[in-house]
């Protein structure tokens, strides 16, 4: 006597079924939002540096309408951009842009007394100063921080 096979599928067969394609699907969403979040991230990055990069150019505007708008501020104190009837200018109130808040800080150069090269000691330098710009954001992505360092001269005066 020959045996008739069933057709269809048993209960068990299903259940293993779904259980693959239900993990299959949660490694597809977590990939998915995994990607998206360093998309996001990547984009932040992005417009951070361009932030640094708008931060510099305006500390050196401000420099060049005067000398004195620099000078006058004290060292490593953190300093935010402001942009009003068309001049920059710096200033203590924090201010963001978005999620990030970029500030300036100022800091004092030294020269050495024989070549008179940038030293960590020696004569202080009143026409040069090292700016520090720096963003920082808080997204839902993560904290971040990136900093851009450069000297400015007052090299308008005698």
């Amino acid at each position: 006597m020959l045996q008739k096979h069933k057709q269809g599928f048993s209960l068990v067969e299903v259940i293993v079924g779904m259980s693959i394609i239900t993990v299959a699907i949660v490694a597809m969403i977590v990939l998915v939002t995994q990607n998206i979040k360093l998309s996001r991230f990547a984009m932040e990055s992005v417009q951070v540096e361009y932030l640094l990069q708008d931060g510099a150019e305006a500390v050196k505007t401000i420099r060049d309408d005067a000398w004195v708008n620099l000078s006058s501020l004290a060292y490593d104190t953190d300093y935010y951009l402001s942009f009003v009837d068309g001049a920059w200018s710096a200033t203590s109130t924090p201010s963001s842009i978005g999620i990030f808040t970029r500030s300036f800080s100022l800091g004092q150069v030294y020269r050495d007394n024989v070549t008179y090269d940038i030293a960590s000691s020696g004569t202080a330098d009143n026409k040069t100063m090292l700016v520090v710009v720096k963003t920082v954001w808080d997204s839902h992505v993560g904290f971040g921080s990136k900093e851009l360092s450069f000297y400015v001269t007052d090299f308008l005066s005698d």
